[in-house]
């Protein structure tokens, strides 16, 4: 196959907004306006998700129900649903087409109060942003003022909020977070939003005591969580070891939350050896040290700041799908310009989505940190890219590099 027609249309804020939903238990998601975007989505949620996990359902809308503003089709849908698959809650996730006469979904709704026996909400947005992140961005804010409810506070508990089927390793970067929590603050996880999350679970989000954002798209939820519960959050990038003991640093000034100072220290000492094992490696070492990075926002940001630690040379960062203000930082650029980079540039390091790597390109070592089109999805738990753990793995993939060897092409 043609290499520039080899993956999927870039995703839009309403796959977004899917990819978001499509992890919680429940519930089910109605894509209502136009069928097309639903290959794209569902396609690879099915290879990720159990299949307790959201029900999604397409349905067109035609010409004679754009004019007539009559969804007897939708209406339907909606009562079949409600009926054999009985789910807590209803969403229905519009296209611009019937966005543009937004009112009369918020009617039928209204009709079907009564008759549905679940809640049905309405998700109105443009839907012309072609930047997934604001569609996640949207979801996880809606969530948190339309689902999460008042309760009781829970000392032992925290909130993480952020990841989503679209982060390349979640699984093993979650069992980390979780781990450090649990060793070195003995705190348990409450909700994920929205991995593995049940709708219950997002209800009692209030309960916990804190919230850990891991991604920038999870700071709007955070922010209206904290003003409506009392909830603080912290947002702290978790790659690389300086960022681990920020991170570590910050949640130990948060009340009740008491710091094993004995593991803490452990798990420093034990990364400090393996990035010293790694300057000694490249002391002497007279080739290329430039690294490129090609991923989302906060995968960038964090693996680079690591990259420095190390002492390697970030020749080029770039944020794909996503605008940054940085200016050290490159937003997504034309597909031939960033082939013409990578064949032209000898690197040590090239880490990146998987269209980024399999373009050509001449390095030592490649590794995938970031997600394309869910076609390649890490699903192993024990390789994790965040924390302490984190820091060893990167740190042993780069240890294992063969400085004597030629860079191939």
């Amino acid at each position: 196959m043609d290499e520039e027609f080899k993956y999927l249309k870039i995703p839009d804020d309403k796959i977004g907004m899917i990819w978001t939903l499509s992890c919680i238990s429940d519930i089910c998601v109605i894509e209502f306006g136009t069928h097309i975007k639903t290959h794209h989505v569902v396609e690879n949620i099915n290879k990720i998700c159990d299949d307790n996990k959201c029900k999604i359902y397409s349905i067109h809308i035609d010409e004679e129900e754009n004019v007539c503003n009559v969804f007897e089709k939708l209406k339907d849908t909606i009562i079949n649903l409600a009926n054999e698959v009985k789910p807590k809650y209803i969403f229905i996730v519009e296209s611009s087409q019937p966005c543009m006469i937004g009112e009369k979904i918020l009617n039928v709704c209204k009709d079907l109060k009564e008759v549905a026996n679940c809640k049905l909400l309405p998700i109105n947005m443009s839907n012309l942003n072609y930047d997934y992140n604001i569609g996640r961005e949207f979801a996880l804010e809606f969530l948190a003022k339309k689902i999460v409810k008042h309760n009781e506070k829970d000392m032992n508990k925290y909130n993480i909020i952020g990841f989503s089927i679209d982060k390349y390793n979640y699984l093993a970067d979650i069992k980390e977070l979780q781990r450090m929590m649990k060793e070195l603050f003995n705190k348990e996880v409450n909700t994920m939003f929205t991995i593995n999350a049940s709708i219950e679970e997002i209800e009692n989000a209030s309960k916990a005591s804190l919230n850990i954002v891991v991604r920038k798209d999870a700071l709007k939820a955070a922010k209206y969580m904290e003003e409506e519960y009392g909830i603080p959050y912290i947002y702290v990038n978790l790659y690389g070891f300086k960022n681990a003991i920020k991170f570590i640093e910050s949640i130990k000034k948060i009340d009740g939350y008491k710091l094993d100072e004995e593991k803490y220290t452990y798990e420093m000492d034990q990364v400090k050896k393996r990035l010293l094992q790694v300057k000694k490696k490249f002391y002497f070492y007279k080739g290329s040290k430039d690294c490129a990075i090609f991923g989302d926002f906060d995968t960038v940001l964090g693996i680079s700041e690591m990259l420095k630690e190390l002492g390697f040379n970030v020749d080029k960062k770039e944020i794909i799908y996503k605008t940054c203000d940085d200016a050290n930082i490159v937003n997504e650029k034309a597909y031939l310009e960033t082939t013409k980079y990578l064949s032209d540039k000898e690197l040590l390091i090239l880490l990146g989505d998987r269209v980024s790597i399999d373009m050509r390109h001449k390095s030592k070592k490649d590794l995938q940190i970031s997600n394309t089109s869910l076609d390649l999805v890490d699903k192993c738990i024990d390789t994790p890219y965040i924390g302490f753990k984190g820091c060893m793995y990167i740190i042993n993939q780069i240890l294992n590099i063969d400085i004597n060897s030629e860079i191939e092409a």
